[in-house]
């Protein structure tokens, strides 16, 4: 089997992170906020080969890997492959469970259709399923079922349920595994028809599969005059089999000299990684090599108050994901140990702290990872001259701190890692519950960066290297106003918007950047009116239904 390829890999990890994490059951933030009709507004913070072929210098390298017992590192990222193409899978082979939601929020229901495969081999769905309401009372409201758009956000016939942009196929989940793996959610609104016991959703696959599942719960009923409205997500596959297991168990080991890992910023962490024959037979990689990660991860102060079974103190900050330079290896005897060179890039966002580094090698789902840890001691950039007070005066330390509520506290411990701790003194309150966008809160940082947390948005200044004077963002729903907010430095004396061709004014009190226009208006540019009276246009971006395009 070919294990280079890495076709689900990502899917794969991200799943296993998850469970691992023990989130089940957290809603995607962004997914919450346009249920609630507030719009996906901006979070401005995201995570951010070199193959050998000439032929006397793959072999100087393999007498160099021969002569030290240490295999060299390839460098060789994982390369994406062609998805696998699955199966239809029988009708008489899948299973379906219904389960329903009230909203917290709304009067409408969350719904999810858990899709089993029965039968002995791997299968996916392709294609749209056709919704209707069976049982008494079922024609005595009108119902609309649509189809959700992965790419705009909103309902269109062009789009389907079963199937991604990127291999048009959903994978099904077997029997053995969760019944979540792989589900088709949907959202139900305003139910004004009779209140039955004996409703039923009638559910028919593309594949032929279909199914008669009792409905438990009903939504409100939110506008007679409107038909009931059902509208369908796209569904979640079950991650993809990464092949066979590993009887490997890896020991990443101390530098050279026995020294302690240091991971500096600039330069790559050079280590090494022992992977021994667990088995009680041969193993030979074969054909091809495996895909393995690697990350390092920065640990949080202890002073913290949260449950660190709850939230872990690391705060991931540089990873890669290479092909294992194996080509070499051979047989690997029972209790034979293998040794790699590994390298793994510093972020130019590392600071100062203590750290784990991991190395990951990908196996199947429900096997265990195989996996191993080591601490580091990560060393960062130089702090500067620059701080966060020269340009938010409001946030300079003093006794009038507030305590930031959970999310923001959250938000906080997540971009240390890039921005550092929080300097005493500085959590502020900017904007009350009861004004626009707020509350507002905002704190300064080690780094030099002053971070804002708000009723629409989230994120951080950056510091002495952060060239406009403001950083603001327009975002928008499928039902909610187009929203205009960010944070301003004190040299931004007043803002207003390019709103369908006309200059309109925009509220900026305390650094906090915010308005509302009606929905579907067009935000051209943001200008900005600074303390000298000179003007900074800042142009936007096309906008897409349901994004979020930031103004920097």
């Amino acid at each position: 089997m070919k294990r280079q390829k890495t076709d689900g890999l990502d899917r794969q990890l991200s799943y296993r992170f998850k469970r691992a994490l023990g989130d089940d059951g957290c809603a995607d933030w962004l997914d919450v906020r346009e249920r609630a009709g507030m719009g996906r507004t901006l979070w401005r913070w995201s995570q951010r080969r070199v193959l050998l072929v000439a032929g006397g210098l793959v072999l100087a390298v393999g007498a160099a890997g021969a002569s030290t017992g240490i295999i060299p590192w390839l460098g060789e990222a994982a390369k994406p492959a062609p998805p696998t193409i699955y199966p239809i899978c029988k009708a008489a082979n899948v299973q379906a469970q219904l389960s329903l939601h009230r909203n917290h929020n709304s009067s409408g229901l969350s719904g999810s259709i858990a899709l089993i495969n029965t039968g002995g081999k791997l299968c996916a769905l392709e294609g749209q399923p056709k919704v209707s309401l069976t049982g008494l009372g079922a024609d005595s409201a009108r119902l609309a079922v649509e189809m959700f758009s992965p790419v705009a956000n909103r309902p269109g016939p062009a789009y389907s349920v079963f199937g991604s942009a990127k291999d048009g196929q959903t994978l099904l989940g077997r029997a053995s595994e969760p019944p979540n793996d792989s589900t088709a959610s949907f959202g139900w609104e305003n139910w004004c028809g009779r209140d039955s016991t004996e409703l039923a959703l009638r559910i028919e696959l593309p594949n032929g599969s279909k199914f008669t599942l009792p409905v438990t719960k009903l939504p409100g009923c939110d506008n007679s005059a409107k038909p009931s409205r059902i509208v369908f997500g796209r569904a979640n596959g079950a991650p993809p089999p990464l092949g066979p297991n590993f009887p490997l168990r890896p020991k990443i080991l101390a530098g050279e000299d026995g020294q302690p890992l240091v991971l500096e910023q600039g330069n790559a962490l050079h280590y090494r990684v022992a992977l021994t024959n667990t088995s009680s037979s041969p193993y030979s990689f074969g054909d091809s090599c495996p895909v393995y990660q690697q990350m390092a991860s920065l640990q949080r102060p202890d002073d913290h108050s949260h449950d660190s079974a709850k939230y872990p103190l690391v705060d991931t900050f540089t990873w890669g994901q290479y092909v294992l330079n194996c080509g070499s290896v051979g047989v690997v005897e029972p209790g034979e140990t293998v040794t790699f060179a590994m390298e793994l890039p510093a972020s130019k966002d590392a600071r100062d702290a203590k750290g784990e580094l991991f190395w990951l090698l990908p196996t199947p789902v429900p096997a265990p990872w195989i996996w191993a840890q080591a601490p580091i001691t990560v060393v960062g950039k130089t702090p500067g001259n620059y701080s966060a007070f020269d340009s938010y005066s409001i946030l300079t330390p003093d006794a009038r701190e507030v305590v930031l509520p959970d999310m923001a506290q959250d938000m906080a411990l997540s971009l240390e890692g890039r921005y550092g701790p929080i300097v005493p003194g500085t959590r502020k309150l900017l904007l009350g519950k009861d004004e626009p966008n707020g509350p507002a809160y905002a704190w300064a940082t080690e780094s030099g960066s002053a971070c804002f947390f708000t009723k629409t948005e989230g994120g951080c200044d950056e510091g002495a290297t952060q060239i406009k004077p403001a950083q603001v963002g327009v975002g928008w729903g499928s039902v909610s106003p187009t929203v205009v907010s960010g944070e301003a430095r004190d040299q931004v004396k007043r803002v207003d918007a390019i709103v369908n061709g006309k200059l309109l004014p925009v509220n900026l009190k305390n650094n906090i950047v915010y308005a509302e226009f009606p929905n579907g208006s067009t935000v051209s540019y943001i200008v900005l009116t600074m303390d000298d009276g000179s003007k900074v246009k800042i142009k936007q971006g096309a906008q897409n239904f349901g994004g979020t395009v930031p103004l920097r």
